[in-house]
């Protein structure tokens, strides 16, 4: 049994994700399945992102993309600066 979700079993498989890219697209109309999935208006905007992690190698081994009605989602990032 792999315990810790997709990264620890990529990891067993020899895939260690190393560091990740996020694209945000901040606010866009969404798709008539989107609105209708997330239960919103056609008029309301949403947030699109998208997730790859990548190993050593800089090869992509996951991409998630994520859609959110834009007045729910808040971004919050801490990084070293030196």
């Amino acid at each position: 049994m792999i315990v810790g979700g997709v990264k620890s079993a990529l990891a067993e498989l020899g895939y260690a994700q190393t560091r990740a890219r996020e694209q945000i697209i901040p606010s866009r109309l969404p798709t008539e399945a989107e609105a209708r999935a997330l239960e919103i208006s056609p008029e309301r905007t949403v947030v699109e992102i998208t997730h790859v992690g990548l190993t050593a190698e800089g090869r992509a081994v996951e991409v998630t993309v994520s859609v959110a009605p834009a007045h729910y989602v808040t971004a919050q990032y801490e990084f070293p600066l030196a």
